[in-house]
């Protein structure tokens, strides 16, 4: 079952006679630029009250500090002990990010839970377990470890036992799927600092929290049934775990490389992504705010892919470094940052997104042009299926136009997914992450297609005229038996 992530008034503290009775109990704990008092309340569920005084700063900083609070609070609320008042007294500091917000309350809220168990709350009270302690060197795909954690955090009993599969296939997180005898099955990821790519490629594994945090806003936000439910995360281990997707389901890029193309899913894969960048730019307040830290795009997008591919492809190096500037230029939506038919899974003939761990507030284009070199790649991998891939593509990107508000293609927003495409079809070949069902071949003559394009005195200004001069070049290449 989906949980609510609301804030209701019921959940906040109102009057100055609740702060006082929180504040007599003088039990406090303090990290980095706040400081949580707590006692226990019998009402089953947290209530927030929050503490800024002017030394903090002018009243946007203050505001803006106050709405970060609240939404680490809003977002962690499942995961907190439950029945306790909190006031969180914030001192001066420059202002964090959301993710920060959230690591600082969560650890003060465990601790402060902690020390009341210690006195003489009752354990009918229905507070939440503490977690065991933190440590990085859970390993999730070592079943033992991985039983052995979910037992001391209360995920499941004590003596419960699962059935743990590793999920192979992902590059920059640890996968399992563990199913329990209750029924229910759980996907549980976890980030990892060094991704496992022939070429060296690191990210904070904080990325974590950047993923659940996508899930929760992503569940308001796009077609119902798409999203899966976040069960619950775990910063310190880096790890999260969501509701795996019923059976029968099938991912979408197997089905395509078998030179399966449903145009029904091809629909459906571009109206999502509309829904999704035409809804989070009506919400802009405050989801720009919430996901304005790109970092987590730059170390796993901008630098493997385009900054990279410039140091191997210098050619192109002057194209990419403009392509660059322009995407971080651009700020105008939620970006996924991973949209690709690997990413997505087909049960009961809909589509199902996954992997959100680089999602920001961006450029869309990037989106479309990610996409759109997925399928343009396998169109020239697979090539007695070119023809499908090329109206896939089109059919993409008409659905896709049709869900934005406008229905068209906003001034600058067609040509910029076409420099992003050639982008992301050069990063794909020459970047840190490559297409492993491309031949070397196959590399370079995708390479020498794209490059041609970013290079010509006059580059394609439309997506039908890109994809017309790619195709062209690949059967050129074909004819002369390259």
């Amino acid at each position: 079952m989906s949980r609510a992530y609301t804030y209701p008034r019921s959940h906040r503290l109102q009057h100055e006679k609740q702060f006082d009775a929180v504040y007599a109990a003088k039990v406090r704990e303090s990290r980095g630029p706040l400081t949580v008092y707590a006692i226990p309340n019998d009402l089953g569920h947290p209530r927030l009250g929050i503490s800024v005084s002017r030394k903090v700063g002018i009243a946007p900083r203050r505001n803006r500090i106050k709405r970060f609070v609240r939404e680490a609070f809003r977002l962690l609320q499942y995961d907190l002990p439950r029945g306790y008042d909190f006031i969180v007294v914030v001192r001066p500091h420059e202002p964090l990010m959301l993710s920060e917000y959230q690591k600082l309350m969560s650890g003060l809220l465990i601790k402060l839970h902690a020390t009341w168990q210690k006195r003489t709350v009752p354990a009918e009270a229905g507070l939440g377990p503490a977690p065991v302690p933190a440590t990085t060197s859970l390993d999730i795909e070592d079943p033992t470890q991985l039983l052995a954690y979910l037992r001391a955090t209360s995920r499941i009993s004590s003596d419960e036992s699962a059935k743990i599969t590793v999920l192979t296939g992902g590059v920059s997180n640890r996968t399992v799927l563990v199913e329990r005898p209750n029924g229910q099955r759980w996907v549980i990821k976890q980030a990892l600092a060094k991704l496992r790519t022939k070429v060296d490629w690191y990210s904070d594994p904080q990325r974590i929290a950047r993923e659940a945090l996508g899930m929760r806003h992503l569940a308001t936000l796009a077609p119902a049934g798409t999203i899966t439910p976040l069960v619950f995360e775990d910063i310190d281990n880096h790890l999260l775990a969501m509701e795996a997707v019923p059976l029968p389901h099938e991912n979408w890029k197997d089905a395509l490389m078998k030179g399966r193309i449903d145009f029904d899913h091809v629909e459906q894969f571009g109206a999502l992504l509309g829904t999704i960048h035409r809804r989070s730019a009506e919400s802009a307040e405050p989801l720009s705010e919430v996901f304005e830290d790109r970092s987590f795009f730059e170390s796993l997008r901008l630098e493997p892919y385009y900054r990279f591919a410039a140091v191997q492809v210098p050619g192109a190096a002057r194209f990419l470094q403009s392509l660059i500037d322009e995407t971080r230029g651009h700020r105008e939506c939620l970006v996924h940052g991973d949209y690709s038919p690997k990413n997505i899974l087909i049960h009961n003939g809909g589509l199902v997104l996954l992997d959100h761990e680089v999602i920001h507030w961006g450029d869309p284009s990037f989106d479309v042009g990610f996409a759109l070199a997925h399928l343009l790649s396998k169109a020239h991998h697979l090539r007695g299926h070119r023809q499908g891939f090329a109206q896939a593509a089109w059919r993409f990107c008409e659905f896709y136009i049709a869900a934005l508000e406008q229905g068209r293609w906003s001034p600058g927003l067609e040509v910029r997914c076409v420099r992003q495409a050639l982008g992301c079809l050069l990063a794909r070949v020459a970047g840190r992450s490559t297409l492993e069902y491309l031949t070397d071949a196959q590399r370079t003559r995708q390479c020498d297609a794209v490059v041609s394009m970013m290079t010509s005195a006059s580059p394609p200004a439309s997506i039908q005229t890109m994809m017309q001069r790619f195709f062209e070049q690949l059967e050129r290449h074909d004819r002369a038996g390259d």
